[in-house]
C-alpha cells in the first residue's frame, strides 16, 4: 500500500480502527506522510510534537535508524510512518510511529514556497484518496 499525504487535522479527526485495520475516513491506510515544524522535542524519550498548521501530533521516533540529534525545535521536517490508535485514562490516543524522518529546514530556507506547495500536494492527495474504496 502507498504512503499517503495528510494534514494532521485529517488524521486526528478521521482515523479509526476497523477490523484491526487503521483507516482514515473509512479507507484503509498503511503509511502516512506528514510535514511540519517541530514544536517540542524529547530526545531521551524519542518523541516529538509536530505542528503542521492544522493541528499538532505526537510522533514517536523510537523506530528510526538515524538519530534525531541533528534536528531541533523549529526544524521543518518530513515524516513517514504508521498511525497508532490506542486508549489511555483520558480517552483515545493517536500518534505516528516515524519510519523515515528528513530535516527539510535547509530546503525551506532556499525555497520559501516549499511549505505552501506542501499544502497543495496534500489537497491533491486527499482528492485522490477519496477515490479509494471505503471499508464497510
Amino acid at each position: 500500500m502507498a504512503t499517503r499525504k495528510f494534514f494532521i487535522r485529517n488524521i486526528l479527526r478521521q482515523v479509526s480502527l476497523i477490523q484491526e485495520q487503521i483507516v482514515i475516513d473509512r479507507r484503509p491506510i498503511e503509511f502516512v506522510w506528514i510535514q511540519g515544524i517541530i514544536a517540542h522535542l524529547d530526545v531521551d524519550a524519542r518523541e516529538m510534537i509536530l505542528d503542521d498548521g492544522t493541528d499538532t501530533l505526537l510522533v514517536s521516533t523510537e523506530d528510526l535508524v538515524q538519530g534525531i540529534h541533528d534536528i531541533s525545535v523549529g526544524s521543518y521536517v518530513m515524516i513517514q510512518g504508521i498511525v497508532i490508535v490506542g486508549e489511555d485514562d483520558f480517552g483515545k490516543v493517536i500518534l505516528v510511529r516515524a519510519r523515515l524522518l528528513y530535516d527539510l529546514s535547509p530546503s525551506v530556507t532556499s525555497d520559501v514556497n516549499m511549505e505552501t506547495l506542501w499544502q497543495y500536494e496534500v489537497m491533491e492527495s486527499l482528492r485522490d484518496f477519496t477515490q479509494t474504496p471505503v471499508l464497510t
